[in-house]
């Protein structure tokens, strides 16, 4: 399954310390769940708004598990909202 992962700090709650420990800390959770990584990427480093986007492949079983390790990250780093699209790809 193709899983699109998004996490964001457009409240400012995190300092770029945190933030740059959130999407470290989220890239290594995630890491033993996927089996295939497509896509990894931002905004300019100099925008207002900081947000990040994975693109992985993941086994069907371990989507419930990748949607309680991204919920438990982003709570740790009192974070209200992380979202996540699952879906199929469809090569054309």
């Amino acid at each position: 399954m193709t899983v699109t992962i998004l996490i964001g700090n457009a409240d400012n709650k995190l300092t770029q310390q945190e933030w740059s420990e959130f999407v470290d800390t989220m890239r290594q959770q995630m890491l033993p769940l996927q089996d295939k990584s497509h896509f990894f990427g931002g905004p300019a480093t100099h925008e207002r708004l900081q947000n990040v986007c994975w693109v992985l492949e993941v086994d069907d079983q371990k989507v419930a598990k990748l949607r309680a390790v991204i919920s438990e990250v982003r709570a740790s780093f009192k974070q209200d909202s992380a979202a996540m699209i699952c879906g199929e790809t469809e090569f054309i």
